[in-house]
């Protein structure tokens, strides 16, 4: 198989097309684009077919951080069973007052 030329087509050869992206690059990041983009969520918003976009939570695992002392919160998290977790609030009277009488 050959082009009109005369020069042989390589049907395994991949072609890949560097500027098939710059047309829509020049229109998403120009001043009319901007403006079409804007008008059209102005739209969507005023026919209430709008939706706020969801933020995305990010979760890693990572291991308990080391005990301090002077933390005043002890968190025990069980993530077998949740209803054990335990959230402990330490309050300690300051140092220059005198503990109250109840």
């Amino acid at each position: 198989m050959s082009e009109p030329d005369g020069v042989p087509i390589d049907d395994d050869l991949n072609v890949v097309d560097e500027n098939a992206d710059t047309a829509i690059d020049r229109v998403m990041h120009s001043l009319p684009g901007a403006m079409t983009g804007a008008a059209m969520t102005g739209l969507a918003k005023g026919m209430g077919m709008w939706v706020e976009p969801e933020e995305v939570a990010v979760i890693r695992e990572a291991g308990a951080p080391p005990p301090d002392p002077n933390d005043p919160i002890e968190v025990s998290i069980d993530p077998d069973h949740p209803e054990n977790t335990r959230i402990v609030f330490h309050v300690h009277a300051p140092a220059d007052e005198p503990p109250s009488r109840n």
